[in-house]
């Protein structure tokens, strides 16, 4: 069966966010290993964002030839942005399981609302602000420890921390999207800037410390992950987002969540507990009812939006 990928069927593109939601759920075991193995956390931004980079320019490097002023304006600050948002994430998995890392982080779509009414001064939805409420309930149960009572060490704060960039960093790409006729110019300067600042930062940071054994078990994670969180995911959601609703996009992508978790247990990386099972339910669970008035109102105005094209 020949598959339109001009006019594509609503099942398989949500089928490409669930991949693309797998392979990034498998970035959090990859980055625990390259840290594990004796990366700096600048070096496993580099490595992964300059990959990442290349294989970009070499697919849509044509772009370039039409590249504006606000193009690389916001290719930059989003760039900036986005290396805080992954500076903080993978600084916290050096302090707290994948599970955890990629729990906390993920709740970024929560976040999104709010900071988009400090600037649009449009006030979330009643369903938005219950999900909040609901997350950090979900928080606490990730948490809590029988022995020790509630257990949020440096690494979960940090994890906070990277999530508050990523919402950051989600809505100053809309903004910059706004403005920009060329998306994928911003896409490739923002990745660019991700790797180049990473590899500064190692160079004066951490270099002197680095020992070359560490090559042998950390290269290869960064490298994957440069390929296929990076450069192939940022590909498949380009277009995927052509076809699909936003509020499609960003639950289904939430699945991030069960895939960081379960490559994490299947790698061995820490072990699954009853917190684990029903933190993350809970925080899965009030990511989803976030959803639910956007999901009304695109049904309202668009009542076959779910129907596959013929």
């Amino acid at each position: 069966m020949r598959i339109n990928f001009e006019k594509p069927s609503h099942i398989f593109v949500d089928i490409i966010l669930v991949v693309i939601a797998i392979v990034w759920g498998s970035g959090y075991s990859l980055s625990t290993i390259a840290l594990n193995g004796g990366f700096p956390v600048t070096l496993v931004l580099s490595v992964r964002f300059v990959v990442g980079t290349l294989v970009m320019l070499i697919i849509f490097g044509r772009h370039l030839r039409y590249i504006s002023r606000d193009e690389i304006k916001y290719g930059a600050i989003t760039g900036l942005i986005l290396f805080l948002a992954f500076f903080l994430e993978t600084t916290g998995l050096s302090y707290t399981t994948p599970s955890k890392n990629a729990f906390l982080t993920c709740s970024n779509v929560i976040l999104v609302p709010f900071i988009y009414w400090l600037f649009s001064k449009k006030k979330p939805p009643l369903f938005t602000c219950i999900g909040v409420m609901v997350c950090f309930v979900g928080i606490a149960v990730l948490s809590y420890d029988a022995n020790t009572g509630l257990s949020i060490n440096i690494g979960d704060i940090i994890s906070i921390a990277a999530a508050f960039g990523y919402a950051f960093h989600i809505c100053s790409l809309g903004y910059a999207i706004e403005r920009c006729k060329n998306f994928q110019i911003v896409n490739i300067m923002q990745l660019g800037v991700v790797g180049v600042l990473g590899s500064i930062l190692f160079i004066f940071k951490d270099l002197k410390d680095f020992q070359i054994e560490s090559l042998k078990t950390g290269l290869v994670p960064c490298i994957i992950m440069g390929l296929f969180s990076t450069a192939f995911c940022y590909c498949l959601q380009s277009w995927a987002q052509k076809h699909a609703t936003p509020t499609e996009a960003s639950v289904i992508l939430s699945l991030e969540l069960v895939s960081g978790s379960g490559f994490s247990i299947l790698l061995g990386l820490e072990k699954l507990t009853p917190n684990l099972i029903f933190g993350g339910i809970i925080i899965l669970g009030a990511i989803l009812f976030t959803q639910l008035d956007s999901v009304k109102l695109l049904k309202k105005s668009n009542p076959g939006y779910m129907k596959d094209e013929a």
